[in-house]
């Protein structure tokens, strides 16, 4: 129609409109012209037709589009920053309002915002690289354009290779820059933790002596005794039930477990350290514990606690056929069995029992030593129940030796400084493996005459009342039931009922907390004083002994909460942000160089004068079947009408049917 000569203000004839209708040919730009811009003023009338306008030019409003796209870009580095940050204070305290504790709640957050950001920059430039690809010299393949427009959401990336049947490099590296999405949200919320770390130090603990003979066996000292230990040990024993499987006394002291009487868990005869087992339902081999001294004020404090105790051991033990107790003061009474004991040292509680305890002879004044030994010292023991109408009788011929013990222990925080304060716990005990003297020596060779009699003369002055109205004597219970000390009068069975195990046990209790509270009764009832107890001496056989001894390798530890860093999340989180920034960079940039309307992936694209006639296909394909038919095609987004005062932008499969780039002055429909 070019050709016919005519004007473009006139008017087109009706058979050409009808050819224009029925031909598959596209309509030049001149008819296109004609028929829009004869009747100007139809055309303002009709805001649905077609104008002419330039490409947008306006410098200012790519500027400003590129400036907020840079912004949105620097966000991702600020997920950089908060990584580099964790890095930079790993290992610091994390007080309250230390820096670490700030970024661990901002961290909190980061999960929620990353993902949204993530979704917003690569979804934003999985449309800008076709938008801007297909404007180009080289166009688009359709295959790009759906893996890109179909992929602007992680669910999107994965269904999009699937459908098109796509598993090459881009397949896999389009699913990968999606998986970022998820690794980088968990990689913010992980990079940085406060987590618990523990520090140690050595640290020099104090602990009494136990091996030291007992203190007031001297006239001044007997009556002070009656204060000073009578009342604490009358406390330990009556609060029995409580103390049943606690590893501390009534003041915080350690108490170490009888050995003897766990043989089936604890190794006597190795020497090798056995855990304790749970539950902590043990034997204790006294009702006072061991005190220790310079505990850390905070933090755990572990150390060796070594100990010993005194321990009866029963050769004979039963009911009694007697009529009365033995009188050891008499020239008649059996000697000692021993060769090196030539005396009794016996104390009667009311009428109701007898303990005796054989002394050395008066030439015998050996102390121990390391390389000597003597022949164990005697217990015998008599006691009478009125249980029926006839008195009940029981006896025990014991042994008494020194059992010596390690315990590994851990305190927990003591602001006093001592275990008093603290919480302990025995984790693993042993039999002494390098005990100081034979077991045979006892505190009572330590300071003879001076220490059986007078301890055994304390026993009967505990409970000096108990008898009256006919009650029973609350030593007497102990040994039956130590759960119920004071019980009502005419109770007791007879203390053969117990049982030889439980007699020895008990006895052995009440006897160790006497000798335990009479070395230093202040020191184990709550008022331990290192400074006191390394000062403190005892002579004992023109002997000085010192009172307290230091606990080897005892180590402090110090649980700090921390910064932590996750190297491997830091990795990853780095990783992410890095790859998001360079997308939004990216997607910036292409959408600063377009200057094609975006249309694409919108049904927008169906209203362009598009030159794809070549394309053939049938009308019953879905969009990905008309994909993967034509995913090769390359398609031009340009200037269909170049030849034409104004030009037209459109899709065309073919280069010569468009011109690309587009102009930045030229008019378009």
């Amino acid at each position: 129609m070019a050709g016919d000569g005519q004007s473009n203000y006139d008017a087109v004839p009706v058979e050409e409109q009808a050819t224009y209708q029925d031909s598959p040919s596209r309509p030049s730009s001149l008819q296109y012209e004609e028929s829009t811009v004869d009747h100007p003023e139809d055309t303002e009338a009709d805001p649905k037709g077609p104008r002419l306008q330039p490409l947008e030019t306006s410098l200012l409003y790519r500027l400003l589009r590129l400036v907020f796209d840079i912004i949105v870009a620097s966000i991702s580095l600020l997920f950089v920053i908060l990584g580099v940050w964790a890095y930079k204070i790993d290992g610091n305290l994390a007080g309250p309002d230390s820096t670490g504790s700030k970024l661990v709640k901002v961290a909190q957050y980061a999960p929620t915002i990353f993902p949204v950001l993530f979704a917003a920059i690569v979804g934003g430039s999985m449309k800008s690289i076709p938008s801007w690809c297909i404007q180009t010299h080289r166009g688009a393949t359709v295959g790009l354009l759906q893996r890109c427009l179909g992929s602007q959401s992680i669910s999107g990336a994965v269904l999009t290779q699937i459908q098109l049947g796509l598993f090459d490099f881009g397949a896999i590296m389009m699913v990968l820059l999606w998986s970022l999405s998820p690794l980088g949200s968990q990689a913010s919320l992980r990079v940085i933790s406060i987590v618990a770390r523990d520090s140690s130090n050595l640290r020099n603990l104090t602990t009494i002596n136990t091996f030291i003979g007992y203190q007031y066996g001297n006239a001044e000292g007997i009556a002070e005794a009656q204060r000073t230990v009578v009342y604490p040990t009358v406390a330990a024993i009556m609060a029995a039930s409580l103390l049943e499987k606690r590893n501390q006394d009534l003041w915080g002291n350690v108490r170490f477990p009888m050995l003897e009487n766990e043989q089936s868990l604890i190794d006597t005869t190795g020497h090798e350290w056995t855990a304790m087992p749970e539950g902590n339902n043990l034997t204790y081999a006294s009702l006072v514990g061991t005190p220790v001294g310079n505990l850390a004020d905070a933090g755990n404090t572990s150390f060796t606690l070594p100990g010993s105790y005194l321990y009866i051991n029963c050769s004979k033990f039963g009911k009694s056929n007697q009529t009365g107790f033995t009188n050891y003061t008499s020239s008649s009474s059996p000697l000692p069995e021993t060769g090196v004991d030539c005396t009794w040292a016996s104390m009667r509680g009311g009428t109701q029992y007898q303990i005796a305890i054989s002394q050395p002879c008066s030439n015998f004044r050996l102390l121990p030593e390391a390389n000597t030994t003597r022949p164990s010292r005697q217990l015998q023991f008599e006691s009478r129940v009125q249980a029926t109408s006839m008195a009940e009788w029981t006896r025990a011929e014991c042994d008494l030796t020194t059992t010596y013990i390690d315990a590994n222990v851990t305190c927990t925080a003591s602001a006093s400084g001592s275990s008093s304060a603290s919480t302990c716990q025995v984790s693993s005990v042993r039999a002494s493996p390098e005990p100081p003297y034979d077991r045979n020596w006892t505190v009572f060779d330590l300071n003879e005459p001076f220490s059986s009699q007078p301890v055994l003369s304390l026993l009967s002055t505990f409970f000096p009342n108990a008898q009256v109205a006919g009650g029973d004597q609350p030593i007497l219970a102990y040994l039956e039931d130590p759960y119920h000390a004071v019980v009502n009068p005419g109770s007791l069975q007879g203390t053969y009922t117990a049982g030889k195990k439980a007699f020895e046990t008990r006895l052995a209790q009440i006897l160790n907390s006497v000798l335990y509270i009479g070395i230093n009764p202040s020191a184990f009832t709550g008022s331990f004083a290192e400074e006191e107890a390394l000062a403190a001496k005892v002579v004992q056989e023109n002997t000085v002994i010192p009172m307290s001894q230091p606990v080897p390798g005892a180590s402090t530890t110090l649980v700090h909460e921390v910064v932590q860093c996750s190297r491997s999340w830091l990795g990853v989180l780095l990783a992410a942000s890095l790859a998001l920034f360079l997308c939004a960079i990216a997607g910036a940039i292409l959408r600063f160089c377009t200057l094609a309307p975006d249309v694409l992936g919108s049904i927008a694209v169906a209203f362009l004068r598009n030159r794809i006639p070549d394309l053939a296909g049938s009308s019953t394909w879905s969009a990905d079947e008309w994909v993967r038919h034509t995913r090769d095609t390359r398609l031009y987004l340009g200037d269909v009408e170049a030849e034409a005062e104004a030009g037209c932008i459109a899709l065309a499969t073919s280069p010569e049917d468009v011109q690309v780039p587009l102009v930045k002055n030229r008019l378009y429909m």
